[in-house]
């Protein structure tokens, strides 16, 4: 029995037959149209100013327990593994305790688009 590793450049051109529920999967997300979630920066942002004066671990540690006990669960219809980032298809978490300071600079610029 001999044993082939499928190259990149292979898979592009390999015949394969899709099933109706990848199929179905696959429309779905290339018609929905991308959009940042803001969920997870608005629980993190309310935490952060809730408890302004506490060391910065404790903060990030509140914050992270708050946003596993309030943020949305999605499980997407056909879907056999589940667990998102953001509470839609295609949707874009923003991450405030790594860097904010793109933030508003990247929205202006999509609503300019």
């Amino acid at each position: 029995m001999s044993v082939r590793l499928v190259e990149e450049r292979d898979l592009l051109t390999m015949p394969f037959t899709m099933s109706d529920r990848i199929r179905h999967m696959r429309e779905e997300l290339l018609q929905t149209v991308p959009r940042v979630c803001t969920e997870r920066a608005r629980i993190y942002t309310r935490v952060y100013r809730s408890f302004e004066g506490d060391p910065p671990i404790l903060r990030r540690a509140r914050a992270l327990s708050r946003t596993l006990d309030e943020m949305s669960i999605m499980i997407f219809r056909d879907e056999l593994l589940v667990g998102n980032q953001a509470s839609q298809i295609r949707g874009a978490p923003i991450f405030p305790e790594y860097s904010s300071d793109w933030i508003e600079e990247e929205i202006d610029q999509n609503e300019k688009n």
